[in-house]
């Protein structure tokens, strides 16, 4: 069994100890976001758990150049940190080396993340015309209305929850 088979097998261990712990997107992100490291690692011929810190920063430095945004690299960061730390690992995330990585980082991409545009009249009705007359229609356009008059985000408004009360 080789160093990434080993490194490979760990990390799947941990994926099986933490199932059900945390939300599926969570792990998902994690499992996305190791899968690359553990990728990058076999490249480089080093072991990605337990991972050394000069690899992490190194892995950093790298992603940076991928053209994806300094928060999506934090995540990847923040992600190696969680499944070192739930594997019972030292966390190589803490060390100096990845914190002056994140700080190139940083001073190369910025932190600022883009505010998204709101939808305008204009728009709202394109899209209200564009909803079909079935179910499915009425359903995205009461969601449109609702997300427009309440200034929700497409987040906030799956979270709604109507209570209906019965008064007998």
């Amino acid at each position: 069994m080789t160093n990434s088979d080993t490194s490979f097998s760990a990390i799947e261990q941990v994926f099986t100890n933490i199932d059900g712990a945390y939300a599926h997107n969570t792990l998902r992100a994690y499992r996305a976001d190791m899968t690359e490291f553990h990728a990058y690692c076999c490249l480089q011929g080093v072991s990605a758990f337990p991972a050394l810190p000069s690899v992490v920063a190194n892995f950093v430095l790298k992603v940076t150049s991928d053209g994806i945004k300094s928060a999506t690299i934090r995540r990847k960061v923040s992600s190696i940190s969680a499944i070192h730390r739930l594997g019972g690992e030292a966390d190589p995330t803490k060390s100096a080396a990845v914190a002056l990585s994140v700080r190139k980082m940083h001073r190369q991409l910025g932190r600022h993340a883009e505010q998204a545009r709101a939808v305008n009249l204009p728009e709202l009705e394109q899209f209200l015309n564009a909803a079909g007359n079935d179910l499915r229609g009425h359903r995205d356009r009461a969601l449109l209305l609702l997300g427009y008059d309440t200034l929700r985000r497409r987040s906030e408004l799956v979270t709604i929850q109507l209570f209906q009360r019965w008064n007998r």
